[in-house]
């Protein structure tokens, strides 16, 4: 019982790591696949700022529409990857994309 106290002692002590130091991928394609899904997040959210920047007259409507598109360009070319990359790692079949 000692020890189980001290062990919990010494985890409270510490400090709580960040996701990026314990996510660790298995491989270098499944790194590959959890950078990719992370982009196309940050793309998402991109084009969430930049709609609202529109709303706010932040900026003007030539400007969300060029943005807007290149941003969902390099989204559609992240998703790609990731089915391409699911793919060869067995996560999806070839059939099943959509």
């Amino acid at each position: 019982m000692l020890d189980a106290d001290k062990v919990l002692e010494d985890a409270k002590r510490r400090d709580v790591p960040a996701v990026e130091e314990v996510l660790v991928a298995p491989t270098v394609v499944a790194g590959q696949l959890y950078e990719s899904v992370v982009e196309v997040k940050v793309l998402e959210e991109c084009r969430i700022v930049v709609g609202k920047a529109l709303d706010k007259g932040r900026i003007g409507g030539d400007v969300w529409a060029k943005q807007t598109r290149s941003l969902a360009r390099e989204e559609f070319l992240k998703k790609a990857l990731i089915k391409k990359i699911s793919q060869g790692m067995g996560l999806i079949q070839a059939d099943n994309w959509d």
